[in-house]
């Protein structure tokens, strides 16, 4: 349910797009889009826009440079948690399925290429960022890197803290009453 809830709050985020074809009513907006005008929609609506070649969203894709250069950063600081933005996991596997379906229907080996390489990229951050969080909350230091994490990594940290809590609660308590 919860994450459910994070993935409609990542569809409403208000998200750059460039109008390609002037639109006079869209349902959600008040006003007309006009052609060449950049505004800020919630990114639900403009990937339909964009579906339907109307406009095209110009914010939030993460590149393959951008990816390595936030797995390089880790790498370099394997000990800390790097501050980095919100919805930062939705939006690089939205970005690299993007790139993928690119390759595909282009048949470009160099894009192919590139997104196996994102999402190496991807899955090292996942793997070092995951490992950062786990210790801390072992260690019961996850107060000091809280303010690091992404909303998703947040609810993971409430998830795995109320099972966690439960388990102990459940097979390590003893009530003596």
């Amino acid at each position: 349910m919860i994450l459910r809830l994070l993935k409609l709050m990542y569809e409403l985020q208000p998200v750059k797009t460039t109008i390609l074809k002037s639109c006079k009513k869209i349902p959600l907006i008040d006003s007309s889009l006009q052609k060449g005008s950049q505004v800020p929609l919630p990114r639900a609506l403009a990937k339909i826009l964009e579906n339907n070649g109307l406009a095209e969203i110009t914010e939030g894709i993460i590149s393959q440079q951008d990816l390595a250069r936030v797995r390089f950063s880790h790498m370099q600081q394997k000990g800390s948690l790097l501050k980095i933005d919100d919805f930062f996991y939705m939006k690089a596997k939205e970005s690299i399925k993007m790139f993928m379906v690119k390759a595909k229907t282009e048949g470009d080996i160099v894009t192919l290429r590139t997104t196996e390489k994102m999402r190496e990229d991807f899955t090292d951050i996942a793997s070092v960022r995951l490992s950062g969080i786990l210790r801390a909350l072992q260690l019961g230091g996850i107060d000091i890197i809280e303010k690091n994490c992404t909303i998703e990594e947040k609810i993971l940290i409430n998830i795995i803290q109320n099972n966690y809590n439960q388990w102990i609660k459940e097979f390590v308590e003893l009530n003596d009453r």
